[in-house]
């Protein structure tokens, strides 16, 4: 390839053949148009709570401001929910979706929505809401999928029903929950730390993330056996407690939980507790995740759920 230094757009265009004898055929000349593109998207709403969702916050729109033509729930859900058209900024577009569950509703719902751009480019996606008084969620990557997951450092695929990143440096993926993470929740998920050479062996919940050097920590330092509380604060890693445990091994499956409540971490491996750390703010609305420190781990069975419905041994 060539990068040239202007816009060749003037004069003609042929074909060519330098001391030589060719045919052509099949000529064909276009114009290069960067299509737009809608991306799907998850929402949360309580019951008998009506939503907008901002749907083209996260579309690509190369061609100018894309608008709204059309939204169709999924079927069987016709009768579940109520959708309009808004136009938030009153410029004549319709940009955003109200959503409306159906009377005492509870569970997910899926509607489509189509798109239009200036040079009448379509595309359409599919949003899921989940309507629901507390936050529920989970994934067991059993579809060979983790389309909520979004990786923010790291190669991070499903192989084999598993969640797993490639290793290199801090491998960081985050949850869409469709929902912002309450103040008090409980996090799980299973881990299982490989035994590749050259590379570390750890696996973590990650949470109350603020930027890639900034977050907390929870889970495992497989290769030193310890289970870890901590958190990085502009890029340094500082682990506030560890304890040693020799259950702890390479390449077996360790399913641990994280529950925060009233600031306080507590980490657990099965049903009992093996680290905790008290914190001295809130989490609430902050991004949870996994975490592999220059580590090659694989994940199953991820969830979050609210506090109130979360296996805290203390409220029983």
């Amino acid at each position: 390839s060539h990068t040239f230094d202007a816009h060749l757009n003037s004069g003609q265009i042929g074909v060519l053949t330098i001391n030589g004898r060719s045919y052509f055929d099949n000529i064909v000349i276009e114009e290069y148009v960067v299509k737009s593109d809608a991306e799907d998207d998850r929402a949360g709403a309580g019951i008998n709570e009506t939503i907008t969702i901002d749907v083209l916050a996260n579309d690509y729109a190369p061609n100018g401001k894309l608008e709204i033509t059309g939204v169709s729930l999924v079927m069987p859900n016709s009768n579940r929910a109520t959708l309009t058209l808004v136009d938030s900024d009153q410029d004549g577009l319709e940009d955003k979706v109200q959503f409306v569950p159906a009377t005492d509703f509870e569970g997910t719902l899926t509607f489509t929505y189509d798109v239009e751009d200036p040079k009448e480019f379509t595309d359409t996606a599919t949003v899921t809401v989940r309507v629901a008084d507390s936050l529920n969620y989970s994934e067991d990557f059993d579809d060979n999928q983790a389309q909520d997951f979004d990786s923010i450092s790291g190669v991070w695929e499903v192989q084999n029903q598993r969640f797993r990143n490639d290793g290199s440096s801090y491998n960081i993926s985050l949850v869409d929950l469709g929902e912002e993470t309450p103040a008090d929740f409980e996090t799980g998920v299973t881990i299982n730390s490989q035994n590749i050479s050259g590379k570390a062996q750890n696996g973590m919940i990650v949470f109350n993330y603020v930027d890639p050097n900034n977050y907390r920590y929870a889970g495992v330092l497989t290769g030193g056996r310890k289970w870890v509380i901590g958190e990085s604060v502009n890029g340094r890693l500082q682990h506030l407690t560890k304890v040693s445990d020799s259950d702890i091994a390479v390449e077996r499956d360790l399913a641990i939980s994280l529950l925060y409540e009233n600031d306080i971490a507590t980490l657990k491996y099965g049903d009992e507790q093996v680290a905790q750390w008290q914190f001295e703010s809130s989490v609430a609305g902050s991004d949870i995740g996994l975490l592999a420190i220059n580590a090659i781990t694989e994940y199953d069975d991820f969830y979050a759920r609210a506090v109130d419905d979360a296996m805290d041994d203390n409220k029983k």
